[in-house]
């Protein structure tokens, strides 16, 4: 789906799985930079993309964030987004494991790199990503959305 198409009145949550038009929601993104390269916390592999404020794929990320908090108002929405003063946002988004494989496909469109495994992302490399926004959890007095990387084309 194109980011400028968002409707937040077509999003249904239910069930811990966010629909669009009863769909999984998910999103082309176009170039971002990955400030930190892949990450590891709690076991859990993950990319924060760099994003300017400004950019509509915030304003959707806090629509659908807005929208969670509404259907709990009394629990704290931990949010993908890292806002910080000195640098840009950072849209924090998981990359899927079964087996230990990721279940993410991952391209190399440069003629001076190798991405032989999606371990060998680097510091401040630039890439596009499709991402699925199909799920939500609540845990320990809190909910928040997970957002998943399907897709990574290193440029």
């Amino acid at each position: 789906m194109k980011l400028n198409n968002f409707n937040i009145q077509n999003v249904r949550m239910e069930n811990n799985n966010i629909y669009y038009n009863d769909k999984i929601l998910s999103f082309e993104l176009n170039e971002f930079k990955i400030p930190f390269g892949l990450e590891n916390e709690y076991n859990k592999y993950l990319l924060k993309l760099e994003v300017e404020e400004s950019n509509l794929l915030i304003n959707i990320i806090e629509q659908l964030e807005n929208k969670l908090q509404n259907m709990y108002p009394n629990i704290k929405c931990k949010s993908t987004i890292r806002k910080n003063k000195n640098f840009k946002n950072l849209l924090i988004c998981k990359l899927k494991e079964v087996n230990n494989k990721f279940c993410s496909s991952y391209y190399c469109n440069r003629n001076d790199r190798y991405l032989s495994t999606i371990l060998d992302l680097r510091k401040n490399d630039i890439v596009r990503c499709k991402i699925k926004v199909g799920k939500y959890w609540e845990m320990n007095s809190k909910v928040g959305i997970y957002i998943e990387i399907t897709e990574i084309i290193l440029i």
